[in-house]
């Protein structure tokens, strides 16, 4: 839309609604239908009274004042006639500007806003290094992209690599080859057997895969399933409270007074 034509139906919305002219603040969710209608009252048309709305409510401008919501205490909106609105800026709202980069980068944008946008970010950017560890260390112990994609999703997909198959010997890989094509006529308590069995005997993952065709479940389940259940009853041991460190010091100390 053109900057002329923005200002003209800008100028028409401030005079049905004057309470906007002090500049962009979060709007109650809806108001937008209420703000198309007043311009075609005014006299403009559907379809240019529909793309300024989208263009009002997309804008940097609007943005960040939804963003800088996080300032509030109650994180408000408002109504076009300046009341207060039901409607409030959610953890969601806030979440989905931190992302973009006209918001974060905006002069306007209040510091902690800006803190909270670095912050959100950098988890982001955590979790996607911790993602793309673990999808490559799946890679490398020869689980297939097929294998990774339905464990873990599409979200997978920038991260998965070849499998490093160089400190393998020749002959290891032949051998798992060739039993691939029995195991895939295995049944799952066959297969199961199978690979618990090269697990033993300490045969790489890597080659237990490649030896197992497409039957990568049991293998995942036992190395990862496995080992967050073990973590999991670790983590639900009951603790020594330090009320019972404290009786035991008091009788520690009671029967030295005795002695």
């Amino acid at each position: 839309m053109e900057q002329e034509k923005y200002q003209s139906l800008l100028l028409d919305l401030h005079k049905a609604y004057p309470f906007l002219e002090n500049g962009m603040i979060p709007l109650a969710i809806g108001c937008g239908g209420q703000m198309r209608e007043a311009l075609q009252q005014a006299g403009h048309n559907k379809e240019d009274a529909s793309t300024f709305v989208d263009h009002y409510f997309f804008s940097t401008e609007y943005r960040v004042a939804l963003i800088n919501a996080i300032d509030d205490p109650e994180r408000r909106r408002f109504n076009l006639d300046g009341s207060i609105s039901e409607s409030v800026v959610t953890d969601r709202d806030l979440y989905a500007l931190a992302f973009v980069r006209n918001v974060y980068m905006s002069e306007s944008i209040s510091p902690k806003a800006r803190a909270y946008s670095r912050k959100e970010q950098g988890k982001l950017r955590a979790k996607k290094e911790k993602l793309k560890y673990h999808v490559n260390k799946l890679c490398q112990l020869g689980f297939s992209k097929e294998f990774i994609l339905s464990k873990i999703g599409k979200k997978a997909a920038p991260y998965i690599v070849d499998c490093d198959w160089s400190g393998f010997k020749e002959e290891d890989l032949n051998s798992a080859r060739m039993l691939s094509n029995q195991a895939n006529r295995f049944a799952k308590r066959e297969i199961r057997a199978f690979q618990k069995q090269m697990l033993n005997k300490g045969v790489p993952v890597a080659l237990i895969n490649l030896a197992s065709g497409d039957k990568q479940d049991f293998i995942y389940a036992t190395i990862y399933e496995s080992a967050n259940k073990e973590h999991g009853r670790k983590s639900n041991k009951p603790r020594r409270t330090n009320r019972t460190s404290k009786r035991r010091n008091q009788s520690a100390v009671k029967s030295s007074e005795t002695v």
